[in-house]
């Protein structure tokens, strides 16, 4: 059985936390504006590790076969 903290290091470890949802909706708009995603493909979520939030692609959003 994984420990909690397993778990929170595999989920969290690599991501950069943000404080707020706001905070992390600058971000992305940062990463659109800089023309690295198109807009729409990233969204902001709220952790249920660390309780704060990350921002990625959405469920679902990578290449259909």
């Amino acid at each position: 059985m994984t420990s909690k903290r397993a778990l929170r290091r595999k989920k969290c470890g690599t991501k950069r936390a943000y404080p707020t949802d706001a905070a992390a909706r600058s971000a992305i708009y940062q990463v659109v504006r800089a023309g690295k995603v198109t807009p729409g493909s990233l969204s902001a979520y709220r952790c249920p590790f660390c309780h704060r939030y990350h921002f990625g692609h959405g469920a679902g959003a990578g290449p259909r076969s």
